[in-house]
């Protein structure tokens, strides 16, 4: 869909609730709580548990729960943090809805929240590895993590296919290995990375073969050119874009452009999005302690 067809789909309080009903409960409104059948009052939109009497909205336990946005205005931030490559930031929100910094920072961090733990499927084939560090520009030369603040994050990617990200407190083999194991499947054909060391843990595991970049970015089929450009569009974002990401809030950041990366070719992508809502909304007090 797009900002068009957004507009006209949803363009009213109950649309976004029949789409979100309709999202939750296929086959029929159920109670939240005891999980059997509700009906609908009709003066107000609520529904009633036939067997525990429990009231309960749509909202009820999605990441909309105690909000007082505007489901229209939910469901249109949704669809510019989706299709917007680079990221939206809280600032531009803010400016577009006419709604205060606080609200709209914490809107986005809700929808993160929903866009993780979508993808659980190991990647296979030929996959290639790398790291990199995010974070501020350091004042003077030295090791990222350990001379200036950076953070480090590994990645891994299937040829054509799907990313796995993460943020880790260190890039040692043993980390490396932990993280290939969790996301390696039992079809991988080959991985390849760089003249890093800590990738000489993989090679009892996993048929390993890798590029020095000192000499060469591309040796016939050997190259990690699909991780390091994931790794650019991940920077630019952060830094065009959002400027400053918050280490705390860094593996949320993560979770949104790999969630973007990999659903880049679904055209459904808001309605994913709102069938992954179904979880304890995340407080605010729970975000900034």
């Amino acid at each position: 869909m797009n900002l068009r067809e957004i507009e006209k789909t949803y363009k009213t309080e109950q649309d976004c609730r029949n789409k979100l009903g309709q999202v939750r409960w296929p086959n029929g409104v159920k109670c939240p709580k005891c999980a059997n059948e509700a009906w609908k009052f009709h003066c107000r939109p609520k529904y009633e548990c036939s067997w525990c009497h429990y009231q309960f909205s749509a909202t009820v336990g999605t990441i909309f729960e105690k909000s007082h946005l505007p489901l229209t205005v939910w469901f249109r931030i949704i669809y510019l943090m989706c299709e917007s490559k680079k990221g939206m930031s809280a600032c531009q929100i803010m400016r577009m809805f006419g709604i205060h910094y606080r609200t709209a920072w914490y809107a986005c961090h809700r929808i993160r929240n929903a866009m993780k733990g979508t993808d659980f499927a190991k990647l296979a084939g030929v996959i290639e590895i790398d790291e990199t560090y995010v974070g501020p520009k350091a004042d003077k030369p030295g090791r990222p993590g350990k001379d200036h603040p950076k953070t480090p994050v590994i990645g891994m990617i299937q040829r054509k296919g799907r990313v796995h990200v993460t943020k880790v407190k260190d890039v040692t083999g043993r980390t490396i290995l932990d993280f290939v194991k969790q996301w390696a499947g039992a079809e991988t054909e080959i991985i390849y990375s760089d003249e890093y060391k800590s990738y000489n843990i993989l090679r009892p595991f996993f048929q390993h073969k890798r590029v020095n970049h000192s000499v060469t970015y591309v040796d016939g089929d050997v190259h990690t050119n699909g991780i390091e450009n994931f790794w650019s569009l991940l920077k630019r974002g952060f830094v065009g874009t959002f400027h400053k990401v918050s280490v705390r809030h860094l593996h949320r950041y993560l979770d949104e452009f790999s969630f973007r990366f990999n659903e880049r070719e679904n055209g459904n992508i808001l309605g994913l999005v709102l069938a992954n809502c179904q979880q304890k909304h995340l407080s605010y007090r729970e975000l900034v302690k």
